[in-house]
């Protein structure tokens, strides 16, 4: 009976969506990180320290009509690429990076002036994020990977030129965000905090 009720759960839930918007979208921008990686590296010698804040991502979304022309519903998925962070000692040839994802899942409302024109949208949800960190100290090698799940707060405004092309501002702030390994080198990122995107994206209606 539970698999029945459930089934028919994705049914109207998957059926409602297969009668929605559908789009696409690209986005680069930055947010807020923080790491110890320059620490672990010491700084002797000629030293170099990379920790780029841009991220670029990709996303999928859907969206139902709430209310005809003024407002609508919708589920969005995206692939976030955080820039690398690296640490490297020349002199005593240690060094440290990692490199961070996250697939955030937000459910928003949008209010809408017109098909064309205005939009803007508010949400929350959920982040999947995952941390490849690799640490050499004295030819000690060590690789580590570490997922966490976090929430999030979303919201944007976006013009659309057409139905079928808008480019827009997504704001947005992660909550309890760090991903820190348990090895030996405690390497961590902390995305906690505010992040701001420009995006382009193309609906299929």
């Amino acid at each position: 009976m539970k698999k029945f009720l459930l089934s028919l759960c994705f049914i109207f839930i998957f059926g409602g969506f297969a009668f929605s918007d559908v789009f696409v979208g690209l986005k680069y921008g930055i947010g807020e990180t923080d790491t110890n990686v320059k620490k672990l590296g010491g700084g002797a010698g000629s030293y170099e320290y990379d920790n780029k804040k841009s991220i670029y991502a990709a996303e999928l979304g859907f969206e139902v009509p709430v209310s005809p022309q003024t407002s609508a519903a919708g589920l969005k998925f995206a692939y976030n690429m955080f820039g690398e962070v690296k640490t490297k000692d020349y002199k005593s040839a240690d060094d440290f990076k990692n490199q961070t994802y996250a697939l955030p899942m937000t459910v928003y409302f949008k209010f809408k002036t017109s098909d064309v024109g205005l939009h803007f949208w508010g949400g929350a949800g959920m982040t999947f994020a995952s941390m490849k960190s690799e640490g050499n100290l004295g030819g000690f090698l060590k690789t580590k990977t570490k997922n966490i799940i976090f929430p999030h707060l979303s919201a944007g405004i976006e013009w659309r030129f057409t139905k079928f092309i808008g480019l827009g501002i997504d704001l947005g702030y992660n909550f309890n965000a760090k991903i820190e390994t348990s090895d030996l080198f405690r390497q961590y990122k902390d995305l906690t905090g505010f992040q701001g995107l420009l995006s382009a994206r193309l609906y299929f209606q």
